[in-house]
């Protein structure tokens, strides 16, 4: 009996369990479909361009005039006068007097020569009547005494000669268009031959002397010349970057020569660049000051032009020697590249990039070749569903963007998405020169 109810029990029980899973399964909530979107990662591009291109090398050197001397004193004396040019940076011109020895003893010596002469060229005339009267003007005597008379009037002329010259020296001249550095000597003071008086330059043409590395000497035109041959070549222009009072101002210049030889020190090669007319005022650039020497200056060297090298920002490499680069599909396309040079800004690249390419500019944490990526810009807001080949070979432009998809940071909207296709515009005409 009690095996009867014990089994009845457990029927029951398995009844009630079967009614209630029954209706829970009749009466169950529908689940709602979600519709799960896949997130690709935005990307900005930017095309590669087979061009010809000049490589820019940056360098940086201390400013020096081409001719620069000592003026020195050749007479001895004292002071009597100074030019009011004659003070450190004053101005002048060739030829200018700007000192003033006193010239008295040279004036006196200059009488006593001039009657030196006088009574040389009177002894002349005296030997010569002599030798008429006397009947020996082809005897040996006779020409004898009036060679030493000859002799005794040039030695006469010479003495006169020279107090002229050191008369003419007690007024020391500007030798060229200039500027003063600085002076050693004032009025009143005496000097003798060989005291230094002032430190002066010439103002028609600074030069700068600018270190190369062996890199950047293959980039940059430098004149060479052989013994006994003409120099060959032709320097590349270069421009200066002086800072003055604030302000920024520019010089042009070109590369001329090298210097005597390599550096010991840091192992560089260092060329001079030469700045024509540097106190010339320019009207581009109404304020720029003068050029001084010592100035400091960042120099722009323009360098020599290569064929089919493409341009990018230094942002475009990864790990050295690589870019990515989008393939058909959108699909990223890890590639590597040979680098010509380096720049501030940009990278050259020789080889490893067709014409025609798109560069991916964006920086991804995780990237993995052949990942597909999709394209953000303030116009086209979806993923491209062609390749990047096919659109250049059609014609379309993808353009770069500044929107949040670029920087990773939101997903595009399948609701919204339009395709905008433009003409892509014909590239410029490289000039000769560029």
């Amino acid at each position: 009996m009690d095996m009867f109810k014990k089994l009845s029990f457990t029927l029951i029980i398995l009844g009630v369990a079967g009614v209630v899973i029954g209706a829970l399964t009749v009466f169950k909530p529908e689940v709602e479909k979600v519709e799960v979107k896949e997130q690709l990662p935005a990307v900005t591009v930017q095309q590669a361009v087979l061009e010809s291109a000049t490589i820019p090398v940056y360098t940086r050197g201390i400013i020096n005039f081409a001719t620069e001397i000592f003026l020195v004193a050749e007479v001895q004396g004292r002071i009597e006068d100074v030019s009011d040019n004659f003070a450190s940076g004053g101005s002048f011109k060739k030829g200018e007097v700007l000192l003033r020895i006193d010239p008295i003893s040279y004036e006196l010596d200059l009488s006593n020569a001039e009657a030196k002469v006088a009574t040389a060229r009177l002894n002349v005339e005296r030997v010569r009547a002599d030798v008429r009267s006397n009947k020996q003007a082809r005897s040996k005597i006779g020409k004898a005494r009036i060679q030493e008379a000859n002799a005794q009037l040039s030695a006469a002329k010479a003495g006169l000669t020279r107090v002229k010259l050191l008369l003419d020296r007690t007024e020391i001249r500007a030798p060229f268009d200039g500027r003063i550095r600085s002076t050693t000597v004032d009025i009143g003071q005496y000097i003798t031959p060989g005291v230094q008086v002032a430190r002066v330059y010439a103002t028609d043409v600074a030069e700068i002397s600018l270190p190369l590395s062996n890199i950047q000497q293959s980039l940059v035109q430098i004149p060479v010349q052989y013994d006994g041959e003409e120099l060959q070549g032709q320097g590349s222009p270069v421009l200066l970057k002086v800072a003055s009072a604030g302000q920024e101002y520019y010089w042009p210049g070109k590369v001329v020569r090298t210097e005597g030889g390599i550096n010991e020190v840091n192992r560089l090669m260092h060329v001079v660049a030469v700045i024509e007319s540097p106190y010339t005022r320019d009207t581009n650039q109404p304020d720029r000051p003068p050029l001084l020497p010592g100035d400091f200056a960042e120099v722009e060297i323009e360098g020599r032009q290569f064929n089919n090298v493409v341009v990018l920002p230094r942002e475009a490499i990864r790990n050295a020697n690589q870019v990515w680069t989008i393939g058909a599909n959108l699909r990223l396309k890890v590639k590597e590249v040979e680098i010509l040079h380096r720049g501030r800004d940009e990278v050259y690249i020789s080889d490893g990039i067709d014409d025609g390419e798109f560069v991916v500019l964006t920086q991804l944490d995780v990237v993995v070749d052949g990942m597909r990526v999709q394209l953000a810009n303030n116009d086209l807001g979806q993923e491209a569903e062609y390749g990047a080949e096919q659109a250049a070979q059609e014609g379309s432009r993808l353009f770069e963007s500044g929107t949040p998809y670029a920087d990773g940071r939101g997903s595009l909207d399948a609701g919204s998405r339009e395709i905008l296709i433009e003409e892509a515009e014909p590239p410029a005409p490289l000039l000769e020169n560029d």
